[in-house]
């Protein structure tokens, strides 16, 4: 006869999704899952999303297979979702060991891990020879004997008795789809859907189908006085689990920090007490002050008096007095009990920050980043005065026609063309660089470069107008000198008219 040999298997079950109950063997070292195409090594759960918003990534998580051990454990592979264990969620990269029971979220589907026995053939061992076949009984002969009687076949053992934590002998089917076919399907099912089990459990429901398969001492207890959430948690307490129903307790944040403008005031601040159990989860709150700093930290009215009941998880709300000379010091903590476990937050006040806006520039400086040595040419005018105008324009444009004369004189320039205009811009160009530089390099040397871009293009504009100007009024005075103290003489006329000079005022 064939001889077993029993091993076990690790399986991945949609607890939410669109397939509850389907059930994944992960028979490799390592397995990948995701919402990508079939592939060796790697399970898909693309088919499983559903509608929700919250996506899983191609690579979500890594499922790796310890055989040694008979282990599991799990990995995040950077999903933007992230990953979550018993509604812990994981630091990319992270590993976490795996136990049966675990209920593991990726995107929107949950996946209980299960770990069960399986008894595979292992050997077929070479059947015995048959023994030869014995002699039949006959009438002749004087030796002839008669066969032997067949033996009775052996009786089989009788099973034993139902234990009070055998498995459910019938599965029960929640309205919502969702299956308990094991007693530990029932507190990952409460962890996900407290409302739903409650409401069945209160409508007798669930109550009858433990009567049906014989499992009466299961029935809930309800206990005047009793809510149906606690009457729900009695009852899960109650349950033949593999594994501990008691809830565990989390609080968020670590540390609650009070600027320095709170100084002198009173602020209010929350923190959340989750439950990452399964059953309803009762803590208790208390302030530890400081040393002189005994009414810094309280709760606020509206929890004092109030029992703390969570369920998935509760928000409470402190009032945080510090006093005024309070900075950079620690004011107390918030302790918080339950389930055997205590967590503490740190309440401090951080020193103020002295920052410092720097001061935007002066326009009225003649120094620094953003200084335009650029006035209105309109004000520039109005401060002139007639006697000065007409003798500052002609001897500017003097100045101007013996430079753009030189330059039509220089050898590299000389020749005739339109190279007449540039030799007539060049020396005009060279200077109005040179004066940019020198007003600009107050402001720093990116200034004086782009100042001396700006001279560069005013000196060979100007010197452009003024070459055609003059030579177009030369040939009516016959001589540059002329053509140019008269050119001069008009623009200060022209101004006077457009911007005449001010008055000042006496007392």
């Amino acid at each position: 006869m064939a001889t077993t040999a029993t091993k076990t298997r690790w399986i991945l079950e949609i607890a939410k999704g669109r397939e509850p109950g389907r059930r994944y063997d992960l028979d490799r070292d390592e397995t990948t899952i995701g919402n990508g195409p079939w592939a060796p090594a790697y399970l898909s759960l693309a088919d499983q999303e559903g509608e929700s918003p919250r996506r899983m990534a191609v690579r979500q998580a890594a499922i790796v297979r310890d055989r040694t051990r008979d282990g599991l454990s799990i990995r995040d592979l950077d999903s933007p979702g992230g990953t979550f264990v018993n509604r812990q969620r994981l630091f990319s990269g992270q590993d976490r060991a795996l136990a049966p029971g675990d209920v593991v979220q990726v995107g929107a589907v949950q996946l209980v891990i299960k770990h069960e026995h399986a008894s595979n053939p292992e050997s077929e061992k070479p059947a015995r020879p048959a023994p030869p076949p014995a002699p039949t009984a006959t009438t002749s002969g004087p030796r002839a004997k008669a066969a032997p009687p067949p033996q009775p076949p052996k009786p089989e053992p009788a099973r034993p008795p139902a234990s009070r934590t055998a498995p459910l002998a019938a599965p029960y089917i929640f309205p919502d789809g969702s299956t308990s076919r094991s007693w530990d399907d029932f507190l990952t099912i409460s962890s996900q859907r407290w409302a739903m089990i409650r409401d069945e459990l209160a409508s007798g429901r669930l109550g009858e189908h433990l009567r049906k398969t014989g499992r009466g001492d299961l029935l809930p207890r309800r206990e005047p006085g009793w809510t149906a959430d606690e009457t729900l948690d009695d009852w899960l307490g109650r349950l033949p689990t593999t594994r501990p129903s008691a809830p565990e307790l989390d609080v968020h944040p670590d540390a609650l920090v009070i600027p320095a403008v709170a100084v002198g005031g009173m602020v209010r601040r929350s923190l959340r007490i989750a439950n990452v159990g399964y059953r309803i989860l009762r803590p208790t709150v208390a302030i530890e002050p400081a040393a002189g700093m005994p009414d810094a930290i309280r709760l606020a009215p509206e929890w004092r008096a109030k029992p703390l009941l969570t369920i998935d998880e509760t928000e409470i709300v402190v009032e945080i007095e510090p006093p005024e000379d309070a900075f950079d010091v620690t004011l107390g903590a918030i302790v918080v009990v339950a389930g055997g476990k205590t967590r503490r937050v740190g309440v401090r006040v951080e020193r103020p920050r002295s920052e410092k806006i720097p001061e935007g520039p002066d326009a009225t400086v003649g120094s620094g980043p953003g200084w335009s040595p650029i006035l209105s040419l309109g004000e520039r005018l109005e401060g002139l005065s007639i006697a000065r105008r007409l003798w500052t324009f002609p001897l500017t444009l003097l100045i101007l026609r013996g430079l753009i004369g030189l330059g039509n004189r220089l050898p590299f320039l000389a020749s005739g063309g339109e190279l007449r205009l540039v030799g007539a811009s060049a020396l005009p160009a060279l200077v109005g660089g040179m004066i940019g530089w020198a007003v600009g390099s107050r402001g720093g040397f990116l200034d004086a470069i782009a100042s001396t871009f700006a001279g560069v293009v005013v000196g060979v504009l100007a010197s452009s107008l003024i070459f055609a100007t003059i030579r177009s009024v030369e040939p009516i005075f016959g001589s540059p000198f002329f053509a140019a103290l008269a050119l001069g003489l008009a623009l200060a006329g022209v101004s006077c008219l457009a911007f005449p000079p001010r008055r000042e005022e006496r007392p």
